[in-house]
């Protein structure tokens, strides 16, 4: 048979678990002072360290120039990714844009994007975002923040 617990037992425990309680509070503190919030809208700033407008293509008898984009990343981790282009076909010359949605998931700087197409990554330092697709690294800006590539 087991003696029921004394007073005196259950003194000895109440301090192991205040330090837990702070180490739990403490590693908690760290880590969000580790991962800021990156939810919010994200500005073009440039491709492949070169300022917009940048050559985006080639269309049948045209160029395609990529004027602009914005990156959202959403609280409840879904994003919108926009992209709007300036293209010169033969004697015309029109707007066009892309629109991506889709999911993100992130660990530490790390972002991963599940798009239809496939995964995306990026990495994030302050107001910086760098997404890398295809070969292509573009570089957002936090919007209202400065543009240069």
């Amino acid at each position: 048979m087991t003696a029921p617990a004394t007073t005196e037992s259950h003194a000895r425990c109440r301090p192991a678990a205040a330090r837990y309680s702070w180490v739990a509070l403490l590693a908690l503190a760290l880590g969000c002072r580790q991962a800021p919030q990156i939810t919010g809208s994200y500005e073009l700033a440039g491709v492949n360290g070169r300022a917009l407008p940048v050559q985006a293509g080639h269309v049948p008898g045209g160029t395609s120039q990529l004027v602009s984009g914005t990156l959202t990343l959403n609280p409840d981790s879904t994003y919108v990714h926009r992209q709007r282009f300036q293209v010169h076909q033969e004697d015309r010359d029109y707007p066009d844009s892309t629109l991506q949605t889709g999911t993100y998931t992130r660990r530490m700087s790390t972002l991963t994007f599940h798009a239809p197409g496939g995964n995306m990554s990026g990495q994030v330092a302050g107001s910086a975002l760098q997404l890398s697709i295809g070969g292509w690294t573009y570089l957002f800006r936090k919007a209202g923040e400065s543009k240069t590539p």
